[in-house]
This record gives structure tokens, sequence and C-alpha cells, in this order.
């Protein structure tokens, strides 16, 4: 009897610990996360054209995602559902040249949300041509045909576009073309140089071809007279015109050595021709920048015909000859201007603030 009472005490006990341990583990409190999803990785365009963009960014969760955008004449939205935390939207039917206010807001499981605004702009065209006093008509001509060939947009700026609207971000490259360099210091304004410079510093591309790559560097010395340029780009002197090659105002097709150790390069010949018609070879102030990339040579005297070199965040690339140009039954250098075209237009900065 006593047994039976001793047991029955013992699950009594144990009864009553069970229900303690339940009401005490009741009452604990549960953590909640009540923390808003974060971008990792802020919206970024990771493409532009005239009428599109390529929106990504990146999130600490899976979440998903609401994405409106404004312009002058358009609205639109678009939801994402239950999306990792790498997420790419594509903008279509834009208008070109156009500038959008982007709203994303991140909304996760537990229906927290973030958001952020921003500004973005499509593309007026991949490249500004500038086609304004001073321009070689032939030149530019070339620019159009080349650009064609290999795909990328264009459109014409003057010097009245450049004196007046920004460059960034509606452009990813600015080509001065062949010409008369003394024409553009006299018609492109102070506002213009800055505008000039700001876009490349900015991340984008600046192609200086003959007397585009003259008015890009720091000094010209032609025919032994000594003139300053504005924009400072090569730290050096472009010097021309090359008499022993041809007597200004004549023009010849030259030997230049391509430096194949460059990547964009690599598949090219070790030498090609090209037209000559006045340009400069490059002469740097005390030693070559080491960022600085020697892309060609002229084969009579090993003298630099083009130099390639980042500035800010963007690239300019300089030539004495005209890559650009190609004539019927003529030597042809467009592989040589399309591979540096190319390699540059990759590394362009597209992301805006």
């Amino acid at each position: 009897m006593n047994k039976r009472i001793i047991c029955w005490i013992i699950m009594l006990f144990f009864a009553i610990q069970s229900c303690d341990d339940e009401t005490s583990n009741s009452n604990e409190e549960v953590e909640v996360d009540t923390t808003a999803p974060v971008l990792t990785i802020p919206i970024h365009a990771v493409n532009r054209t005239q009428n599109q963009m390529t929106l990504s960014w990146m999130t600490d969760e899976r979440s998903t995602a609401i994405l409106t955008w404004e312009g002058d004449s358009l609205s639109d939205s678009l939801l994402l559902n239950d999306l990792d935390t790498n997420f790419t939207a594509i903008l279509t039917n834009l208008e070109l040249g156009s500038e959008y206010i982007i709203t994303l807001t991140v909304i996760n499981e537990l229906e927290l949300e973030s958001t952020v605004t921003d500004t973005f702009y499509t593309l007026i065209a991949d490249f500004a041509l500038y086609d304004g006093t001073g321009a070689w008509p032939e030149g530019v001509l070339n620019e159009k045909n080349l650009l064609d060939e290999i795909g990328y947009s264009w459109t014409i700026v003057t010097e009245d576009d450049i004196n007046a609207v920004s460059l960034y971000p509606y452009y990813k490259s600015l080509w001065m073309p062949g010409g008369w360099a003394g024409d553009y210091k006299n018609v492109i304004s102070s506002y213009g140089e800055e505008n000039i410079d700001n876009f490349i510093r900015k991340g984008n591309f600046y192609i200086g071809s003959c007397a585009g790559g003259y008015y890009a560097s720091d000094s010209t010395i032609w025919e032994d007279v000594h003139y300053d340029n504005p924009l400072d780009f090569f730290n050096g002197y472009a010097i021309g015109p090359l008499n022993e090659l041809a007597i200004w105002p004549s023009y010849i097709y030259t030997t230049v050595n391509l430096n194949n150790e460059f990547e964009a390069l690599e598949t090219l010949p070790d030498s090609i021709e090209m037209l000559y018609y006045g340009g400069a070879y490059y002469q740097s102030v005390g030693s070559l920048n080491e960022n600085a990339i020697v892309m060609a040579q002229y084969s009579h005297n090993n003298e630099v015909m083009a130099l390639l070199e980042p500035i800010g965040k963007g690239y300019y690339f300089i030539s004495g000859c005209h890559p650009e140009v190609r004539r019927v039954s003529k030597p042809d250098a467009w592989p040589f201007m399309s591979a540096v075209i190319d390699w540059a237009m990759e590394r362009v900065r597209i992301e805006l603030p």
C-alpha cells in the first residue's frame, strides 16, 4: 500500500513539473525579425540604349519588388514576385534622351519594405560625332560608316550643342574628327571645354583623330610654333606635320606598328597602313604616365602614333593618322579602329548618379 502511494506521488510530481515546463515555455518571448530588406548592391543600369534600360540590384533576402518609372510623358510600373537576392528588370518603350525617376520598393515575406528613388537616363546615341566648324567632312563621313558597320548608334553635334547642352549622360562617347584644331579652340567655349572634360572624367570615352588628337593634348607644336590647348588630356606635345612623310597639305598612306601585347589588338597584324594627313606624333612631358598605353607607333621613326589612357573614370584615345578612313582600293585600318572602340565601349561607366 505504501509503495502504491509513493509511486502515485512520484507520477504526480513529474506531471506537475511537465505542466510547469510547458507554462514556462509558453511565456517565453519569441524574437521576430523586424528588419526591412536591405539593398546590398544599389539599383544601377547595366545597359542603356535610346529607348530601353536594363536595371539591376541585389538584396539581403528573398523579396518582392515594385519598380515604377516616370518621365516627361510616360509612367509605368512593374511587379517582380518572390525573387531571390539578385534582381534584373528591363524597361522598354522609353523615350530617346529622356530623364526617368525610378522608385524601387522591396518587400520581404514579413511584409516589411524599403524604398529607394534614383534618376536614370536613356541615350540620345552611343556616339556624339562632332561635325561643326573645323571638322573634315570626309573624316566625319567615314566615322558614320564605321560605326554603322560595327553596330553603334551616333548623332551629329556642333559647337553650339557642346557649348549649350550637357553631353553626360546622354552619350557614351565623343568623337572629335580630323580637320583644324585651331578652329575647335576658337568656337568651343569654356563651358564646352568643361562639358567635354566632365563627360570623360565621369566615365565616358573620347576619340581624337588627327586634329582631335591635337585638341586633346596639352600643347601643339605645329611647324615649330608652340600653341597651348584647353583640354590637357595628354600631358605632352602633339608635334606635326611630319613633312618627312608628306609635306603639308599633301597626304600619304604610311606603315604603323601595332602594340599586339594589348588585349584588344592581339589578333591583328604586327603592322598596317593608315592614311596620314598632317597628323602628330605624341611626346610626353617627362615619362609617359604608367597607365597610358601606346597603341601604335610610326614605323619610320618609332614615335607614338596612337595612345590610350584612362582619365578620371573614363578614357581618351588619340591618333595621328586616320584609322577611321577607308577608301576604295586602299589599305583598310578599320579592324584597328573597331577593336579600340569595342574595347573602350565595354568599359565606359554606365551607372549613373
